[in-house]
Parts: C-alpha cells; structure tokens; sequence
C-alpha cells in the first residue's frame, strides 16, 4: 500500500504524513529532512494519528 500526501504550501502535508506513519505498524519516510525525521520519530517526538 502506497500512501502519497500532496497539496498546496503549508497545507500540513508532511505533518499529517509524518502522524500517519508514526501511527503506522511499518512505512517509509521518503521526503525532505529525512535524517532529522529519523530521530524525531525514534524520540517519540512525532505524535501518532489517532488510526
């Protein structure tokens, strides 16, 4: 399954993505920042979307 977020500037695209796959049993986080979402999301510091 392939989930893919597009929409206007700072329309909260990564956020909701990022939600998404912090919620997620596994995905892939293919975007900018990659590095500093790793560590984000190994903090816990990206809070899941409620699925």
């Amino acid at each position: 399954k392939i989930i893919m977020h597009v929409g206007l500037t700072n329309s909260g695209k990564i956020h909701m993505a990022l939600r998404a796959l912090a919620a997620a049993r596994s995905g892939l986080y293919a975007g900018p920042l990659a590095h500093e979402i790793r560590v984000w999301l190994n903090k816990g510091q990206i809070v899941p979307l409620d699925m």
